[in-house]
């Protein structure tokens, strides 16, 4: 019900998105994405995937929602590599699904 594709890496641009009003670089491989429309509940589930371009991030391990901070308005994510190092990735999906 929600989605947004986006440049994990420098500045973030969001390359599409549903349901997505902006997403925020809070570190290296943390994000937070604002929905344009609060869920219902902060107990939304999440997907998250990440993809790799030439000269790209390698041994991306692991794309979640954070359990540091969330709420019915926003969801943290992060990225993190084989040794659970957080890193940037090149490109980012996340899809979110609950009640509105």
């Amino acid at each position: 019900q929600a989605w947004v594709h986006f440049v994990g890496t420098g500045t973030v641009v969001i390359l599409d998105s549903v349901g997505v009003s902006s997403v925020t670089d809070i570190a290296q491989g943390e994000y937070r994405v604002n929905f344009s429309t609060p869920f219902s509940t902060p107990d939304f589930l999440t997907v998250c995937a990440t993809e790799l371009t030439a000269g790209g991030v390698a041994n991306v391990r692991d794309c979640q929602r954070s359990g540091l901070e969330y709420d019915s308005a926003s969801a943290r994510l992060s990225v993190m590599n084989t040794a659970s190092n957080l890193v940037d990735a090149d490109r980012i999906s996340f899809l979110v699904v609950g009640r509105r």
